[in-house]
């Protein structure tokens, strides 16, 4: 009989885990933030972020993140945190952007997320850092 409630026990609480990623998977609304691009040929701009977010859960890592611009970004996620895959990429226009960071902390009641990312850009005139920061909320599952 021990054995039975142990097995059950034990069944139960795996259920009750779910993905790591669970509570990142919807669909985000951006709530304000900015990007800058600097660019070693001087041309630099800052400029509001906008656009949805879609999350689903991953087939080769915990979450995928969709953005605005239609790139797929693979996270692991620790807790309330997602990291970006390390060697992931993303087209901008007709170049490809390097991933350099990109972090997702989830506010404790779920309900929003702020992201953090960093990228590079390389081209025949030189190369560009894209750096931004914005808030998400939740608007759907």
């Amino acid at each position: 009989m021990k054995r039975i409630l142990l097995g059950v026990g034990l069944a139960l609480g795996l259920a009750a885990c779910g993905s790591p990623g669970a509570a990142f998977v919807g669909t985000w609304a951006d709530a304000g933030g900015s990007q800058t691009v600097s660019c070693t040929t001087g041309d630099n701009e800052t400029k509001p972020t906008a656009g949805n977010t879609t999350i689903v859960e991953g087939t080769d890592s915990d979450i995928v993140l969709t953005n605005a611009g239609g790139c797929n970004i693979k996270y692991d996620v620790e807790g309330k945190v997602a990291t970006a895959v390390a060697g992931q990429t993303c087209p901008v226009d007709t170049l490809t952007a390097k991933i350099v960071t990109s972090i997702l902390t989830l506010s404790g009641d779920g309900k929003s997320f702020t992201e953090t990312d960093t990228a590079t850009v390389t081209g025949p005139g030189g190369s560009c850092t894209i750096s931004s920061t914005s808030s998400n909320t939740k608007v759907g599952k």
